[in-house]
């Protein structure tokens, strides 16, 4: 099948055969239309789509699209999606002059390139090409050794447009202050580039008179002694810190003496400081800041000790600059550097008389420094405190302080405690609040692990006071699984505890239980809850009933159900009483608005079917459906009695000697039987996904075709193509059936 395919689909790796003839049909039913729009717009519609690669498989639609996609005025390209570097940077070339050629616009340029040792430059000559065009935004990743990065040319300094800029691993070289110019530029990206000098850097941030987010990632070295950060319009800054890997890493010759950073930005509002190796940081005019996320900024190198009073007064100023902020963040880092120093200097934080939101990562040995942290915030409302320390079955230590802070006293309402799973130096922490906040209005546990540990350690709070002991008992939630516990008899009477002292009220709202034990028979009374809304059911057994009321339900799973009353669907005389429970149970169910069945569920009814209809399912919405693909015939009856269905999901299985397969047979026939259309076919359904992978086999398309076909209101139907195992026989089956007649004018074929 290659004569099919064109340079640029042979380019675009990723397009077979199903997406081929897809778009040679939907290009000759809409060419009239759309083909006739100028290329203008045509490249506008075509920017818009998610890659470059899918603006490029447009060339293959017909000649008057094949040169389209090189009119775009976004380019996205990354140097992995080519066969090698040089096939890259041919399409590269190939664009940017055609795109001089025609005077096309260019505003957006994202380049990831990957270079060799031996790889020619290249970045430079394009950057140099795209800088004089109204460019706007510009993202050039380079994926190279420190020792082989490319320059930036001068004529970027000089891009009257620009208005992001994000450079990855290139060289900044010096150039005359003057000349820079870039009065449009609003957020800057630079990340491990190595700089001419310190002016070089200042210079380029101090010369974007409008930017307001600036994000820098240094490298260790990248020739900058001093970082300054200069600029009257900055609004948001990120700093962070790199050492470079194997041969990449190059320390020689640095050293922290003398190295800082100074920052002097009015109306910075955030900032983040990430690491850094700086000997010095200095902030000033930071009236506006409002929000820090600290997490590497100071280390064992900077202890305030009584010696060192410069280095102190350093610390203690930077903490200074930041106290107006009304949220922060600091690290395990920084906490265990601040309990450190704290023995130096007690007075080194100062008052964060504004802080209303704190979130701190605490390790064990640092516990004890917050009473001292929540000193220092006198009027916080809300804490998030993350535990990051590993269990240990050691006795824990009681948090002291000689006085409670005055925030649990009079302001602090809403406490958060993640990594929370029981363990003693936890339910210490959880204990310190529930006996020190007056005002306290919510304490959320966040238990770091799995959903069905979370309801096992709930009933673990009641060790943090005498009023907690019982309350565990109140929740509206059990959620818990077998292997929470030793043994299955634990399991059973926990759960008989609980619900023996909840028994008469009306506080259990969800109950979600998971056993490995298989085929519990459920109570008839499961059949008249009155307000139950949702069932989901696995691997349980369904005893006889002849009464059932289910008024509010709305959700029903049912996988692996059994049934005690399916075991003569075999034959030919079926005893009435037995038909009419299983009517009477499908009945039940007839208010549902999203229901999933397994194929073994799906069997039951498959074989019912054979004797009488199913009930209505009036206001069933949405319907998930495992098939074995003996029952598939049965289908078109099912769907009958789903006369509003706007969203079906559907899997096949083949079930052959008790063992469950994939696929179809190639050649297996499908016969959906029906005497005629389903309601929800021709008014309701809107959505169809068939999740079997599809090989071309006959039965998939007729399948497929059926739903095709049949369905006038359908808006998507979503086919899985199996790439690998499609044969060229099954590429033209699939051909002719997306060009079949549709009822539908707005159905799509999503393929996959």
């Amino acid at each position: 099948m290659e004569d099919f395919f064109s340079e640029e689909e042979l380019f675009c790796d990723h397009i077979w055969p199903e997406d081929y003839f897809f778009t040679k049909r939907y290009s000759r039913r809409r060419e009239d239309t759309i083909s006739k729009l100028p290329d203008s717009l045509l490249s506008q519609i075509l920017s818009h789509l998610p890659t470059t690669k899918e603006a490029v498989r447009t060339s293959v639609l017909s000649k008057r699209w094949k040169s389209l996609y090189l009119l775009i005025p976004s380019l996205v390209l990354n140097a992995n999606e080519f066969p090698n570097h040089n096939s890259f940077v041919s399409f590269i070339e190939k664009f940017i002059a055609f795109s001089k050629e025609q005077n096309s616009i260019l505003h957006k340029l994202k380049l990831s390139v990957k270079k060799n040792v031996n790889d020619p430059p290249c970045v430079t000559r394009w950057l140099d090409s795209v800088s004089s065009s109204k460019l706007n935004h510009l993202d050039v990743e380079c994926l190279v050794n420190r020792k082989f990065l490319e320059a930036i040319p001068q004529s970027l300094y000089v891009c009257d447009t620009l208005v992001y800029l994000r450079l990855h691993r290139v060289s900044i070289i010096e150039f005359e202050i003057e000349s820079v110019s870039l009065p449009c530029l609003k957020t800057l990206v630079l990340e491990h580039n190595v700089y001419a000098n310190d002016v070089t850097l200042e210079s380029f941030i101090s010369s974007s008179p409008v930017l307001e987010d600036l994000s820098i990632v240094r490298m260790v070295p990248d020739s900058i002694r001093f970082l300054r950060v200069c600029s009257k319009t900055l609004t948001s800054l990120r700093i962070d810190y790199l050492f470079g890997e194997d041969d990449d890493f190059d320390d020689e010759g640095f050293t922290r003496e003398g190295t800082g950073v100074f920052i002097d930005a009015p109306r910075l509002n955030y900032l983040k400081f990430e690491d850094d190796l700086s000997d010095s940081k200095v902030i000033t005019n930071s009236r506006s800041l409002a929000k820090v996320n600290i997490v590497f900024v100071f280390s064992e190198n900077d202890t305030a000790d009584v010696i060192d009073l410069p280095k102190r007064d350093m610390i203690r100023n930077f903490f200074t600059s930041i106290s107006g902020v009304t949220d922060m963040k600091l690290s395990s880092h920084i906490v265990e550097f601040l309990h450190y120093n704290n023995e130096f200097d007690p007075m080194l934080l100062p008052q964060f008389c504004n802080l209303s939101r704190l979130k701190l990562k605490v390790s064990k040995s640092c516990l004890k420094m917050l009473p001292t942290l929540l000193e220092s915030c006198p009027n916080l409302n809300s804490l998030v405190l993350v535990l990051d320390f590993y269990k240990s079955n050691g006795k824990a230590r009681k948090i002291r302080a000689s006085s409670v802070p005055r925030c649990l006293q009079s302001s602090l309402e809403n406490v958060e405690i993640k990594r929370f799973n029981g363990e003693a130096a936890r339910m210490e922490v959880a204990r310190y609040f529930v006996e020190n906040s007056l005002v306290l209005k919510k304490l959320v546990l966040d238990i770091g692990c799995s959903t069905m540990e979370k309801g096992f350690y709930i009933t673990e709070q009641g060790v943090l006071s005498t009023r907690w002991r019982t309350i565990w008992l109140s929740t509206p939630v059990l959620d818990l699984h077998t292997h929470d516990f030793p043994n299955f008899t634990a399991f059973a009477s926990f759960i008989s505890r609980f619900l023996d002292f909840s028994r008469g009220s009306s506080c259990l709202h969800k109950l979600k239980l998971e056993s490995w034990n298989f085929y519990y028979k459920m109570p008839l009374s499961i059949y008249t809850c009155e307000s139950l809304v949702s069932l989901k059911l696995s691997d349980v057994l369904l005893a006889d009933s002849e009464y059932f009321s289910l008024p509010c339900l709305k959700i029903m799973h049912l996988v692996n159900v059994n049934v005690s009353f399916d075991m003569d669907f075999d034959t030919d005389v079926i005893d009435s009483s037995k038909r009419s429970v299983v009517r009477t149970f499908f009945t039940m169910l007839s208010t549902v608005r999203d229901m999933t069945l397994s194929g073994t569920t799906l069997h039951i009814i498959s074989l019912y079917l054979k004797h009488e209809l199913l009930p209505q399912f009036p206001y069933l919405i949405r319907f998930n459906a495992v098939f074995y693909n003996s029952d598939l015939g049965k289908l078109p009856n099912i769907l009958q009695s789903c006369p509003n269905l706007k969203s079906l999901v559907l899997v096949t299985k083949l079930y052959l000697y008790n063992i469950i397969y994939e696929e179809f047979k190639m050649n297996d026939l499908l016969v959906l039987s029906s005497s005629s259309v389903p309601e929800c076919l021709r008014s309701s359904l809107e959505h169809v996904e068939i999740k079997t992978l599809i090989r071309g086999a006959v039965a998939e398309m007729e399948l497929v075709k059926y739903f095709l076909e049949n369905s006038a209101v359908l808006k998507k139907l979503k086919l899985c193509l199996r790439r690998l195992c499609i044969t060229e026989e099954g590429s033209y089956m699939l051909r002719d059936l997306l060009a079949l007649p549709r009822p539908s004018t707005m159905c799509q074929i999503l393929l996959k």
